[in-house]
């Protein structure tokens, strides 16, 4: 009760050896699992399977493993695996592991069943409402898909970008988005940085601010000023495209 369970059980041992109060015992064990399974419930209904998974471990390492400890193991294991799935953006999938876990939440009323004292009423609604939102993303997750693969096809880099930052948005680990995201800062990256392999200037070159005679010349044909230039050298520019996880890219120049 103290929450001392380590040395409870080593108690509770103790007297299993010791014999002639088997059904104290029994009860004693009873109780903490109840408990630690109600506990375990409330975490499913709050959706932290992992925090459900760890008390759900403990049971079944002190020999505590009946069809109601299954069946949160099984609902807790079923959340992990459509949350993997979601951050990957395979939603239809991940939608069907939650309605695995729901199915095992309804088992409320059968005998050896979950707590039926509400708790998995609220797993089952929490369940219910995530299946829903999973399913509410399917055809934003296909549209910006379709959007972003289109534009990989005409090389229109913004709209990459746009459409794999929004996908990346709903589904964190989604391989093809990442990389249509990295081809595009790549594709930018060289447009900005390209090596100037044209006729350079003899001897100084003046860069008075002021006289329009002697401004800086720009070594592009298709820039428009000498601010927005590339440098001009016979070797490949030193540059690097840095890209740091939820934060965005940036390419560092060091020429």
């Amino acid at each position: 009760a103290l929450g001392d369970t380590s040395a409870g059980w080593q108690d509770l041992q103790v007297a299993d050896r010791l014999g002639g109060q088997v059904e104290a015992v029994n009860q004693v064990r009873y109780d903490y699992a109840d408990a630690a399974l109600r506990d375990a419930c409330k975490y499913l209904a709050a959706g932290e399977p992992p925090s459900a998974l760890s008390m759900l471990e403990k049971l079944h390492k002190r020999g505590l493993s009946d069809d109601r400890i299954r069946a949160c193991t099984q609902i807790a294991q079923h959340m992990q695996e459509s949350a993997k799935l979601a951050s990957h953006g395979h939603f239809v999938e991940a939608v069907a592991a939650i309605r695995h876990a729901e199915a095992f939440s309804r088992l409320e009323g059968r005998p050896n069943s979950p707590p039926a004292d509400g708790i998995m009423n609220d797993v089952a609604a929490h369940l219910d409402s995530r299946a829903k939102r999973l399913e509410s993303t399917v055809a934003e997750c296909q549209r910006l898909t379709s959007e972003m693969h289109a534009a990989l096809t005409t090389e229109n880099w913004s709209t990459v970008l746009s459409a794999a930052d929004a996908l990346l948005a709903i589904a964190p680990q989604h391989s093809a988005a990442a990389q249509a995201r990295r081809k595009a800062w790549k594709a930018v990256g060289m447009d900005v940085t390209r090596m100037y392999t044209g006729r350079l200037p003899r001897g100084p070159v003046p860069i008075a601010v002021g006289n329009a005679a002697h401004r800086r010349a720009s070594t592009r044909s298709s820039s428009g000023s000498s601010e927005v230039d590339t440098v001009a050298g016979s070797e490949k520019p030193q540059r690097a495209l840095l890209w740091i996880d939820s934060v965005g890219g940036f390419l560092v120049c060091l020429d």
